[in-house]
């Protein structure tokens, strides 16, 4: 859910990364993001073959940037056009900002979300029986970080803080149409990092870092007492 126009650059690791991505198990993907313009402020539209969105980029304040996209699907349109009782709609935000405080200081946020959910058409009795064999899923993203740093003669300083929630609803209908099935999943990780780094040589950096992770988890499922096939008849254990 980024945008790519915000996009400059992606390095990707699959092993033999440096210590700072010391807690990844696998692999690291770092992205680069574009700065927005300083001169004024500009903008775009977009039209594809299942979303449109709009984005823009501009000063912020004197010594700072911005940019801001939104996308939306309009597959519900192509959907609904084509008789179908099921809709993907999905919809993201994207907000950078970046802000130099002084000569060696700089301030950056970056703000993520999306909305994903699977929209059913219930208006008619086909459509009914038709989707009490698809789940409707639901998944809300939102993630936010604000990075500081200094720039020192021979090194930097830098500390970042971020918080991630994640929000994933899974629901099963019956023909009538009747909830008999459903799944919630919350999650929160809030992430705190401190890195110091030192260039010794041209050749030679050192660095060192401190970071605290919190997470917190909430699951949940609950079956109704009583389950109908798509006939309406109830279904019992036997079958």
């Amino acid at each position: 859910f980024l945008n790519l126009d915000l996009v400059e650059g992606i390095t990707f690791s699959a092993g033999g990364f440096g210590a700072r991505y010391g807690d990844k198990m696998s692999s690291s993907l770092a992205i680069d993001l574009l700065e927005g313009r300083a001169d004024r402020v500009g903008g775009k539209l977009l039209v594809s073959a299942t979303q449109f969105g709009a984005s823009a980029e501009g000063p912020l304040g004197s010594s700072g940037s911005f940019q801001l996209s939104a996308r939306k699907s309009y597959l519900d349109l192509v959907f609904k056009a084509a008789g179908l009782g099921f809709v993907p709609v999905y919809t993201d935000f994207n907000l950078a900002a970046r802000l130099q405080l002084g000569e060696r200081d700089q301030l950056f946020f970056l703000g993520l979300s999306a909305l994903d959910h699977i929209d059913l058409d219930q208006g008619t009795q086909k459509n009914r029986v038709r989707n009490a064999s698809l789940p409707d899923i639901g998944l809300n993203v939102g993630i936010a970080g604000l990075r500081y740093r200094h720039l020192y003669d021979r090194g930097q300083l830098e500390a970042v803080a971020s918080l991630s929630l994640y929000d994933f609803a899974f629901r099963q209908s019956d023909a009538r149409p009747v909830e008999y099935f459903r799944s919630d999943a919350l999650e929160r990780e809030l992430t705190l990092k401190l890195d110091r780094s030192w260039l010794i040589s041209e050749r030679w950096v050192l660095s060192a870092g401190l970071g605290h992770r919190r997470m917190f988890q909430r699951d949940g499922a609950r079956f109704a007492d009583t389950i109908y096939d798509r006939s309406g008849r109830p279904v019992t254990p036997e079958e």
